[in-house]
């Protein structure tokens, strides 16, 4: 009996490529890497039939063909390197070296096949060589229970037992079911021919590579070709171009590290409280989507405050959401959380301005205080004091997701913590959490329908607890008389996906619906009667708004935004990145909104005044100067924003 770490011995005859290998050492090859390779090119197809990337395509036509192709030339090239490998391999020791690499890679493979389908599934985003920097907070006790909220248990188990199970089989039939002709002893050329074999199977390995890196446009694109490939291409991109034209490199002066809030005659040192609401959307609100009663509070105090009717997020995640509202610049364009790393933030943020002028700062949430490191966020932020769940009395409170508990449990003590400071200004910021997927509320919560789909309508659900929260704050203010001496900006984090255009939660859900969010100002004696702006602007602004309505000048740097109440100062156009690394970029300019996939998807283009819910792409109508324009300025702010947190972090050393 022979097995795949047997020594070959010599030939009897049969066909050259045949002959190669013993009967059992083709069944082993073939028994792990054509079943993984039909798997990936079922879950390959499905993408390319099912995608609005498809145009049309349908199984078995050209197109098709075209787009397969990819997939089953990798893994041809990939069968025939192992079959060279084994073919040249003939000591023991190195034949098990051997078999031990060939199991690791399919096992690789057979992970990546998983992910990249999970991802499509889950994100409608497409892995790429940025992706595996989430393993890091994948590995998060917070992170895991978030991934099995969104995916049935079950599914990674029976995925990974079935990586098991498959590293198995080939082995199972050699060894225990011994079918005769299996082991049959190989006819392999003489040594001799062992450095023509190699030489053969690897540059056969090789051209057919090269013919599925095949350039967008010719028969494949990143959307549709092998995910190895893929990568590999993209991370030889990276190191081969150059910066995008136009870039240039910025210089300290460019970072606003050096600030510090200067006093004018106008000068009032209001108090500053900012409430932050975890996933709510512009459309989810009363504001936003008037049929809805989902908001009263924030609509009772928007008759008497500016309400910025498109305002979005600088990205659709909390934590970098909260950077571009604390510091006035760009969030780090990773998955990293290097915001929390010595230098990662490249500005002063408004908690370090605004302590430096005397004011008392503090941050709550309702959340655990370690997930994506806040307290080294917050502290970055300049905040004296971070509150999270563990500094909480949990009795009487709900659970209400993964994160934490119910934002009723930071009322108290954060009410507290203002009286006790009353006699001094100071800043505190809300960031609520019900409205987290999961959505789950409070046991004693009424819960009324708004929409057939359960999931959405809990979410709706849990947007009006976070107003009912709203509502309690500043209750809880007027009763403790700061309310008239306080300035309130309320805002949503981001917003959140519910397969309006494929794509569910928020980091990646680049639509309106991911990242138009509610933005609410009251400040004392400011719009009285209530005010709407209907030009652009993000939360990039908010410090900026709040040094001007305090009547600070801001002095030694500059910030990217500008205040809310000079819209025409902010540089344009005004950008929203995914959180996922290079899978998608917004430019917002006037009425219209362009959106880049890094060539996962064809670009979008939508007048997103007269088409809110952007049904009509208008991409197509673009010219191929325009289009071309739009691209490049959306690469060299992605360079120009990675260079300056480098440069942060450099200086920070």
């Amino acid at each position: 009996m022979t097995s795949i770490d047997d020594p070959q011995t010599q030939p009897s005859g049969r066909g050259r490529i045949a002959s190669l290998l013993a009967p059992g050492h083709w069944a082993y090859i073939l028994l792990l890497l054509v079943p993984l390779g039909l798997v990936d090119l079922v879950c390959v197809s499905t993408r390319i039939t099912g995608s609005t990337e498809a145009n049309g395509t349908t199984f078995g036509s050209w197109s098709w063909l075209a787009q397969m192709s990819s997939s089953v030339f990798f893994y041809l090239a990939l069968i025939t390197f192992w079959i060279g490998v084994f073919a040249v391999i003939r000591g023991r020791r190195a034949r098990r070296i051997a078999v031990f690499c060939f199991h690791l890679t399919f096992t690789f493979l057979a992970f990546l096949v998983i992910l990249t389908e999970l991802y499509y599934l889950l994100l409608d985003v497409m892995l790429n060589a940025n992706s595996f920097a989430l393993v890091k907070l994948i590995f998060q006790i917070e992170m895991l229970k978030i991934i099995e909220a969104e995916v049935a248990s079950f599914v990674p188990v029976l995925a990974l037992i079935g990586i098991i199970v498959a590293n198995l089989f080939p082995v199972i039939v050699n060894r225990r079911f011994k079918p005769r002709w299996l082991h049959q002893e190989p006819t392999t050329p003489p040594a001799s021919r062992r450095g023509t074999v190699i030489a053969v199977a690897l540059g056969l390995t090789a051209a057919l590579l090269a013919t599925s890196a095949l350039p967008n446009g010719q028969g494949n694109t990143n959307f549709t070709r092998n995910r190895v490939v893929s990568i590999g291409i993209d991370v030889t991109k990276k190191q081969l171009d150059g910066p995008p034209e136009g870039f240039v490199q910025p210089t300290r002066a460019d970072l606003p590290i050096d600030t510090t809030l200067a006093a004018t005659p106008r000068t009032k040192k209001y108090n500053v409280v900012q409430i932050v609401l975890e996933s709510q959307s512009w459309k989810s609100t009363t504001l936003g989507s008037p049929q809805l009663d989902t908001t009263p509070n924030l609509s009772k105090i928007a008759k008497n405050s500016l309400v910025a009717e498109r305002a979005y997020t600088a990205m659709p995640h909390t934590t970098k959401s909260l950077v571009a509202s604390n510091c006035g610049v760009e969030p780090p364009l990773d998955t990293v959380n290097s915001e929390a790393e010595p230098g990662g933030l490249a500005a002063k943020c408004l908690p370090t301005l605004l302590g430096e002028q005397g004011y008392a700062t503090a941050f709550f949430q309702s959340a655990t205080r370690n997930f994506e490191n806040r307290p080294k966020v917050v502290k970055a932020f300049g905040y004296q004091k971070f509150f999270a769940l563990e500094s909480y009395r949990k009795k009487g409170f709900y659970k209400t997701n993964t994160l934490g508990y119910e934002d009723d449990i930071m009322l108290e003590p954060s009410l507290a913590w203002a009286a006790a400071h009353r006699n001094r200004p100071f800043s505190l910021e809300y960031m609520t959490l019900t409205a987290h997927s999961e959505y789950v509320l409070p046991k004693d919560w009424k819960m009324k329908h708004y929409v057939d789909d359960k999931t959405e309508n809990n979410y709706l659900n849990a947007v009006r607890y976070q107003d009912r929260f709203v509502g309690k704050v500043i209750d809880g203010f007027k009763r403790l008389g700061l309310y008239d001496n306080t300035i309130f900006v309320i805002m949503g984090d981001h917003g959140e996906g519910f397969r309006e255009h494929g794509r569910r939660l928020h980091n990646d859900t680049i639509w309106n619906e991911g990242i138009q969010i509610p933005y609410v100002i009251h400040a004392p004696h400011d719009w009285t009667d209530g005010a709407r702006q209907v030009a652009p602007v993000t939360n990039m602004s908010t410090l900026q708004t709040l040094a001007d309505l305090l009547g600070y000048k801001i002095e030694g740097g500059t910030y990217r935004g500008a205040s809310i109440r000079h819209p025409d100062r902010a540089p344009q156009p005004l950008v929203t990145s995914c959180w996922d690394t290079d899978q998608c970029v917004s430019l917002i300019d006037g009425n219209h909104k362009y959106i880049y996939f890094f060539g996962y998807k064809r670009p979008q283009y939508y007048d997103v005044v007269a088409d809110p819910h952007e049904k009509h792409n208008l991409f197509d109508s673009l010219s191929d100067a325009k289009a071309q324009s739009l691209e490049d300025t959306a690469l060299r702010w992605q360079a120009e924003v990675n260079a300056k947190h480098k440069l942060g972090r450099r200086l920070a050393r």
